[in-house]
C-alpha cells in the first residue's frame, strides 16, 4: 500500500542521516534514485518522501568513495528538479532545493574547488530563478517559497560590503541577503514573504540584523 511505501522511504532517508557508512548510504541511494526514476511511482505522495530523503543522506565527499556518492545525490536531485513539468508537479519539484542545501550542510566547499564550483552553480541558479532570470518555466508559487528556505541555509552572514571588524561579505552571499530583502518587500507571495525573513534571519550578520529591526518597527497585523 502506498502509505507502507511512503513510509519506508522516509525510514531510509533517517537511516541514511544516521549512519556514517557510505557503503550503506550507496545502497539507500540505489533504491531512492531507481523509485524516483520509475515512472510507476511518480505519485507525489511517492516522490516527495524520495526527494527529502536523498538531501538527508550527505554522504562525507572527504575520499573518493564518499564524494562519488555525493556528487550522485546532486544530479538525481538536480535530474528532477531540470524537468519541465506542470504547475501541479511543481510542487513537488519545490522540495529539491531544500533538499540540495540539506545535502551541502556539512560540507567545507571551500576545501574542495569542485564542490565549490558545484556549490554556487546552485546558488546562482535558485538565486536567477527566484529573480525571474531563468529560462525555466516554473510557475508554481512553492517553487519562490522553496528557494526562499534554501537559500537561507547556504548563504554566510551579511556583514556588508565594508564592515568595521572582520571581512567583507563575498559577492555572492551579499547578493542573496539582498535579494531576499528586496523579496520581503516587493514579492508578490506573501508566505514567501515571510519565508524570506526566516531566511534572512537564519543567515545572520549585522546587515540582516539591523534589515529585521527595521521590518519589526513597520510590521502590520500580517
Amino acid at each position: 500500500p502506498e502509505p507502507h511505501e511512503y513510509a519506508l522511504l522516509a525510514g531510509l532517508g533517517l537511516i541514511g542521516f544516521a549512519t556514517s557508512d557510505n557503503s550503506v548510504k550507496a545502497e539507500i541511494w540505489k533504491a531512492l534514485d531507481e523509485s524516483l526514476k520509475n515512472d510507476g511511482a511518480r505519485n507525489r505522495n511517492i516522490r516527495v518522501p524520495v526527494v527529502n530523503a536523498i538531501g538527508l543522506l550527505r554522504p562525507d565527499p572527504t575520499d573518493e568513495q564518499g564524494k562519488d556518492l555525493f556528487l550522485k545525490c546532486v544530479k538525481t536531485l538536480d535530474d528532477y528538479w531540470q524537468e519541465e513539468l506542470g504547475a501541479g508537479d511543481q510542487l513537488i519539484q519545490s522540495h529539491v532545493p531544500p533538499a540540495m542545501s540539506k545535502l551541502f550542510d556539512d560540507v567545507d566547499v571551500e576545501a574542495d574547488e569542485d564542490l565549490k564550483k558545484l556549490y554556487d552553480g546552485f546558488r546562482e541558479a535558485y538565486l536567477d530563478q527566484l529573480n525571474g532570470r531563468s529560462r525555466s518555466k516554473k510557475s508554481n508559487i512553492d517553487i519562490d517559497r522553496s528557494l526562499v528556505l534554501a537559500l537561507g541555509r547556504m548563504t554566510q552572514p551579511n556583514n556588508g560590503k565594508k564592515p568595521k571588524d572582520g571581512p567583507p561579505t563575498p559577492e555572492l552571499d551579499l547578493k542573496i541577503s539582498l535579494s531576499l530583502q528586496k523579496y520581503y518587500e516587493d514579492g508578490q507571495d506573501q508566505q514567501a514573504k515571510f519565508f524570506s525573513l526566516l531566511s534572512i534571519g537564519m543567515i545572520g550578520g549585522i546587515e540582516n540584523r539591523n534589515f529585521l529591526i527595521q521590518a519589526l518597527e513597520k510590521g502590520s497585523k500580517a
